[in-house]
């Protein structure tokens, strides 16, 4: 079964997930960092009014936008929020965490291992990664670039989704095929979420499209990040 192995190092906690010896998935987690689950005082800095939105800065002084602002809420009020997301990095820019306002008792951030926890897998800390794979991810993730027998795939992201660009000398169907593996493990390493767009080689027959639908879909479902059944 695959396991969690996090490593708390100086101002960062990571984890991967491995399984046989390969990798599955990574997550990072810097520490003073606002992460989902974390509840605090905060102070509204910005309203439009009459909007339910706006702008809380929290203690460490990292701000996120808030949702579900009571109506006498105003700037410079104190109000008591839940981090619902982390900062996002996008090209050029950090897009701010998210929260709402609750009434929940303050709590500080989870750590990473608690966070890992909710995925069904077993957790087990270490003060090492054997054969350390971080660098190798690391570097995949800055280059955004993952190759396979045949090609590769590019993965940009954009403020509006992240786009992943398939490239190579294969046939168009063999191509397409091919880069099933490497697209989930795209995004199941980079830990990628919301929108996404694949831009595949052009297949012209339905029984094509079909095919390369079903292998994502049997492929996600192998290595994705939740107890396989």
């Amino acid at each position: 079964m695959p396991e969690w192995l996090v490593e708390d190092g100086i101002g960062e906690s990571r984890a991967i997930l491995v399984d046989g010896g390969e990798v599955l998935s990574a997550r990072l987690q810097w520490y003073g960092s606002l992460v989902a689950g974390e509840v605090a005082d905060a102070v509204l800095i910005a309203r439009a009014k009459g909007a339910t939105r706006g702008t809380l800065r929290f203690p460490s002084g990292e701000e996120a936008l808030v949702d579900g602002l009571p109506a006498q809420a105003s700037e410079g009020a104190p109000v008591r929020a839940i981090v619902t997301r982390a900062t996002m990095a996008e090209s050029g820019r950090l897009k701010r965490a998210q929260a709402k306002i609750t009434d929940l008792a303050p709590r500080p951030a989870p750590t990473l291992a608690d966070s890992l926890r909710g995925t069904g897998f077993p957790v087990r800390k270490l003060r090492q990664f054997p054969d350390d794979p971080w660098p190798e991810l690391a570097g995949e993730a800055l280059d955004g670039e993952l190759t396979f027998d045949g090609g590769a795939i590019l993965v940009i992201p954009t403020p509006a989704m992240t786009l992943i660009d398939i490239d190579g000398a294969l046939a168009p169907r063999a191509l397409a095929l091919a880069a099933v593996p490497a697209i989930a493990r795209a995004v199941s390493q980079f830990d990628l979420g919301g929108s996404i767009g694949i831009d595949f080689p052009s297949l012209e027959r339905k029984d094509d499209r079909r095919a390369w639908t079903r292998r994502w879909r049997r492929r996600w479902t192998i290595g994705r990040t939740s107890p396989r059944r």
